[in-house]
């Protein structure tokens, strides 16, 4: 194989492709390649998307993480048309830094590819399985791949095929997991492939990967992805983006995940946000108590009451590994609002028959979860959430703590599947439950049911 490394850093203002005819430019949080000549696309880009001719250019923009426009087409067609991208054009959107984009070229007997992506993986999803939202945000992976000569229509199909197939398999072998259902993801709720060839020139029947040109595109996308995918974990020092530590009354959580977050904050020379999520009134020394304990230097957010996502931190990440204490508190206030809308409301005795979630409000706490797992995954540094145990115990006496015990074992459950580490605390002591590893031993069989 020639050629690989042609087109290298984004770092560089202009970089001609001479091989290919292309030139790359980049300017305002995209990059695009363009040609005097046409090229003919097939993509599932939100911007020229589809099976297209005469194409001048392909583009990939960055936006903000928490991107919600209700035009992502024409928010892409402005930003090309403000930085002179020649049109038609095809254009995808990320929230990846677009100069994290990984890049090759690549020469063989199957032809000649140029590939770009980016990666991200913040709204994983597993194909099949119904997520909870769809409003996830562009946590994306976008594939382009521009073949230097034609492609038959098959061909062309094949090779989106090809690119996707790739993006299963690494997601598999990084472990990557869909938050709504626990299982490995097969991809994003957003992700975009785009190809590229020539109207003439070498012809390819086919690009599956059985063919050589697909074989050839499929082992470097392969490579790309997992290096753009291995770069990420590298800034976040290999830690997972989001771990439970959850046990019963003074079984030690807090204090063992406040030293946890303490020694990941340390490692990659940040501080640690810690979200305080007890009211005041009533815990004024278990307060005090915590904010002792607490090293010098942490940054504390007070969030008793209101929406889930207050106080958390503004704009793309926290600065730091963020600390949350605890998910209890926040249930107990979600539970508070949801009974006020009750007539009559409930009093403290325990009624018959027991008292159960409305589907209505089991779906609005399972929202208000994911919507926690989202802001976590999109941080650039480690969350550490802590929860109570409260499933174990006798049947609750009452009414009302027959429905605390259903709330937080639904929050629970939600925030442990989407968790990469999940920590069991007894007298002290941590015991993993969910890592990595113990899930490839469930899914090889050695361990019972996938999880």
């Amino acid at each position: 194989m020639g050629g690989r490394g042609a087109v290298s850093e984004m770092d560089r203002e202009i970089r001609r492709v001479t091989e290919l005819g292309l030139t790359l430019r980049w300017g305002e949080g995209c990059w695009w390649l363009e040609s005097e000549e046409a090229w003919e696309s097939l993509s599932s880009a939100v911007y020229g998307g589809g099976r297209q001719s005469g194409i001048r250019a392909v583009a990939n923009v960055t936006v903000d993480l928490g991107y919600k426009g209700l035009d992502p087409a024409g928010d892409i067609a402005r930003r090309l048309k403000s930085v002179r991208v020649p049109t038609p054009a095809v254009g995808m959107m990320t929230a990846v830094d677009v100069r994290e984009t990984q890049w090759s070229v690549v020469n063989g007997p199957g032809g000649r590819w140029l590939i770009a992506l980016t990666a991200g993986t913040s709204n994983a999803l597993c194909a099949g399985e119904k997520p909870g939202w769809f409003d996830a945000g562009p946590g994306t992976i976008n594939m382009t791949a521009v073949f230097d000569g034609a492609l038959s229509e098959q061909a062309a199909v094949n090779a989106v095929i090809t690119l996707t197939e790739v993006k299963s398999r690494v997601l598999r072998e990084r472990g990557v997991r869909c938050a709504e259902s626990g299982l490995p993801a097969t991809g994003t709720s957003t992700d975009a492939v785009a190809v590229l060839f020539r109207r003439g020139g070498r012809s390819a029947a086919y690009a599956g990967p059985g063919s050589e040109a697909g074989w050839m595109l499929a082992r470097e996308a392969h490579r790309l992805l997992h290096r753009a995918l291995r770069e990420r974990d590298d800034r976040r020092g290999g830690l997972p983006s989001l771990t439970f530590v959850i046990g019963g009354a003074r079984s030690g959580k807090s204090e063992w995940a406040e030293g946890l977050a303490d020694h990941w904050a340390r490692q990659l020379g940040v501080k640690v946000v810690y979200v305080a999520t007890a009211p005041r009134e009533g815990m004024e020394e278990r307060v005090r108590r915590h904010q002792r304990r607490r090293p010098p230097g942490w940054k504390t957010i007070e969030a008793p009451e209101g929406d889930v996502l207050a106080g958390l931190w503004d704009g793309p990440g926290p600065g730091g590994v963020v600390l949350i204490d605890s998910l209890t508190h926040w249930v107990t206030a979600w539970m508070s609002r949801r009974l006020a809308l009750r007539s009559p409301s409930l009093d403290g005795s325990h009624r018959e028959p027991v008292p159960e979630w409305s589907p209505e409000e089991e779906r609005d706490l399972k929202e208000t979860m994911e919507a926690l797992i989202r802001r976590c995954r999109r941080s650039p540094y480690p969350v550490v959430v802590v929860s109570d145990e409260v499933g174990e115990g006798v049947v609750p006496a009452t009414a009302v703590g027959c429905l605390f015990r259903d709330a937080l074992g639904l929050a629970n459950q939600t925030l442990a599947r989407a968790s990469g580490r999940v920590y069991r605390m007894t007298a002290g002591l941590p015991v993993e439950i969910r890592s990595r590893a113990i899930d490839s031993r469930v899914e090889a069989g050695l361990g019972g049911g996938a999880p």
